[in-house]
């Protein structure tokens, strides 16, 4: 460990956490209309964008190839990975004819699981599969086999498609069960892909005909859109779904079996209900953090609501101080909500508009309450960002957190796909409750930059006492007074008071001449004599420099 790295740290000096400056986050662009694509044509459109922990990146392209079922490609850090009309080893003379969502296809090993539309030697009702890397899982047509639904259940289409780092896909689409009325019944379903890519298991997570934990009406239908459903690291899934009966309260979300918010039902606003879930976006990370950005019921100048955790985070109308004081207009694009996300870091990704009366202003993507990007601030390479692109495939928050990939356009009048590097920071859990049976709660901020400012924010804890800072440069991971000491003790700066609150904010460079990918670990240890054994202990943070 670097002598000015115990210098630095132990420096901490309690200041302002920053202010979250768009100006000074560095976008870097990824593809731009106009780029050529060898061997395929110049890219004229950006369709999809996707980016996974390790951030590496996907982006959907059109090209102006002369052949329009030779012009789209899936791009991988700027390769070609796949291109319309390639030939598929399965199904024998099937060609790729289209792209289903990339924005949750993208896991951490590299592997790529999505929907893909056929064409070649296909007919209708078998013109689209799922696959892994190109190869086939399971096509339409193909028995479900999954616990939960009939036997003899066949799959028809594939609407989205969710692919997690333990080899699981979620997916959405029409099925054909013998033993309901209709020929097209809608399922969620969760499979388990084996080493070899072939299915192990297979589960029927919610489907049409299923009577959901504290309903009385059954399910009619399922929202199919890619931001309608969500599925973390841990198999959890969240659902939209539509229920029979009355058409004022029969859109519901369910975290797996339990009953989160549903139409007609009190909304964390005080006497505001949810009016609307049809469009509602929402996303999961481990831990039951969940996030929802849906209609209220009301006054229509308020009616759109960011939840996070259950509570309110951001409502229209809203003027809150990290956005200069301005009025929140829209959450997502004019009149709509876009994509939420949410980290396994805790973090949340967001887009939003606000009544900025600067031109070209008051437009942007923001993690939690730090403006990341805006329109008329932010550059890239000198030119500055006009759009901001807040629709469907838009944007997208890796799953750790850390990174972000974003279409908008540029002043000179190309759009294109951006990458942002949003936080270095992963939240690993192994809290210590404390006094009012309260984690206490740690977040980082900062790029861990030399010389760039990083923030530690300490909440939850026992007020007027004081806490443990634990740096380690390895993980130690061992039982410490009825929790874990997740960092070894490299750095320990001890005795730092905390306010009425319990919190703490401390500030301090980053120490230069660090090289990339060197992981650190945080825990902060707090005095509370009325634990048993005296302490109470954060969430623990690891993080890697860029």
């Amino acid at each position: 460990m670097p002598a000015s790295w115990a210098i630095g740290l132990a420096l901490l000096a309690t200041v302002p956490p920053p202010s979250g400056d768009p100006s000074a986050t560095v976008v870097v662009p990824l593809v731009l209309e106009g780029d050529l694509v060898p061997g395929v044509g110049r890219v004229t459109t950006v369709a999809a964008v996707a980016v996974n922990d390790a951030g590496h990146w996907l982006v959907e392209v059109d090209t102006d190839h002369p052949d329009t079922t030779r012009d789209g490609v899936l791009l991988e850090d700027g390769v070609v990975l796949l291109r319309e009309g390639d030939v598929l080893v399965a199904p024998a003379g099937a060609t790729v004819a289209g792209f289903g969502p990339v924005a949750r296809a993208f896991a951490s090993d590299g592997s790529v699981g999505l929907n893909l539309l056929l064409g070649g030697a296909v007919s209708l009702g078998d013109d689209s599969g799922l696959f892994v890397d190109g190869a086939l899982v399971v096509q339409e047509g193909a028995l479900v086999g999954a616990a939960g639904l009939s036997s003899g259940t066949t799959w028809k289409t594939f609407s989205a498609v969710h692919w997690n780092d333990a080899h699981e896909m979620l997916v959405v689409g029409t099925v054909d069960d013998p033993l309901l009325p209709s020929s097209n019944d809608r399922a969620l379903v969760r499979l388990q892909l084996g080493p070899s890519g072939s299915i192990t298991s297979a589960v029927s997570v919610v489907a049409e005909g299923d009577l959901l934990p504290g309903e009385s009406e059954a399910v009619a239908d399922l929202e199919t859109d890619v931001h309608s459903l969500a599925l973390d690291r841990d198999g959890h899934t969240l659902a939209l779904v539509d229920l029979t009966g009355d058409p004022s309260k029969d859109h519901a979300l369910f975290l797996d079996d339990t009953l989160l918010a549903q139409e007609g039902s009190p909304s964390p606003v005080a006497g505001r209900t949810w009016s609307s879930l049809a469009n509602a976006h929402v996303d999961l990370a481990s831990g039951a953090r969940w996030t929802m950005s849906a209609k209220l019921s009301g006054d229509p100048a308020s009616d759109l609501l960011l939840v996070k955790d259950g509570a309110a985070f951001v409502q229209e109308g809203d003027a809150p101080a990290f956005l200069g004081g301005f009025h929140v207009t829209d959450l997502g694009s004019s009149g709509a909500s876009g994509p939420v996300f949410r980290g396994e870091n805790g973090t949340l990704l967001w887009s939003a508009r606000w009544d900025d009366p600067t031109p070209g202003r008051g437009k942007g993507l923001l993690l939690d309450d730090r403006l990341l990007v805006e329109t008329g601030v932010s550059q890239v390479g000198g030119v500055l960002l006009t759009d901001v692109f807040a629709v469907t495939e838009g944007y997208v928050l890796s799953r750790d957190g850390r990174w972000v990939v974003f279409e908008g356009r540029l002043a000179d009048g190309r759009s294109g796909a951006f990458l942002v590097y949003a936080s270095a920071w992963e939240d690993l859990g192994h809290g210590l409750a404390g006094t009012g049976g309260k984690i206490p709660q740690l977040v980082g901020q900062g790029d861990l930059a030399g010389g760039s400012e990083t923030t530690l924010l300490l909440s939850d804890a026992l007020p007027n006492s004081s806490t443990n800072l634990v740096i380690g440069i390895t993980q130690l991971g061992v039982p410490f007074k009825g929790g874990t000491m997740v960092p070894d003790a490299d750095l320990l700066v001890l005795g730092i008071p905390l306010d009425a609150q319990g919190a703490l904010t401390v500030s301090f460079p980053f120490p230069g001449g660090t090289p990339a990918g060197v992981p650190l670990w945080w825990q902060s240890w707090t005095v509370d004599p009325q634990t048993p054994k005296g302490l109470s202990a954060s969430n623990a943070l690891k993080s890697t420099t860029p």
